[in-house]
């Protein structure tokens, strides 16, 4: 039950540090540090983007295969419940459970025109 003794160890642990110091100084003294910021920012903006237009591609497959399953008739008035799930169902709230879609929501969703917005009758 000996104690940990760090002297032994504490001079090549500075040394490497030291060493590591004048190696990272010499690198960024060689390269051009405007030229890497510009490099680097547009390849985080084209990350950036990339992912956005991943998530947009999905969120748009959902939302046209939901509109297609939803118009089916027999879901919108034998309240059939749904038999397919969106492609991506993580990107769904609750992980498109089938059960939380509810055939008089998208009955009445499918028939909202532009002029309901403004003169509804169910609100007067």
């Amino acid at each position: 039950m000996s104690p940990i003794f760090i002297r032994e160890y504490f001079s090549s642990f500075v040394f490497l540090y030291i060493l590591g110091i004048i190696y990272v100084n010499k690198a960024i003294a060689i390269i051009d540090m405007t030229t890497l910021t510009h490099k680097i920012f547009k390849i985080i903006m084209s990350g950036i983007v990339l992912s956005y237009a991943l998530v947009m591609f999905m969120m748009i497959a959902n939302y046209q295969s939901n509109m297609n399953r939803v118009k089916d008739p027999d879901f919108l008035y034998t309240a059939k419940t749904l038999e397919h799930k969106v492609p991506y169902p993580a990107f769904v709230s609750q992980n498109d459970e089938l059960m939380m879609q509810s055939p008089v929501y998208w009955d009445n969703r499918l028939n909202y025109k532009l002029n309901d917005y403004f003169y509804n009758g169910n609100y007067k």
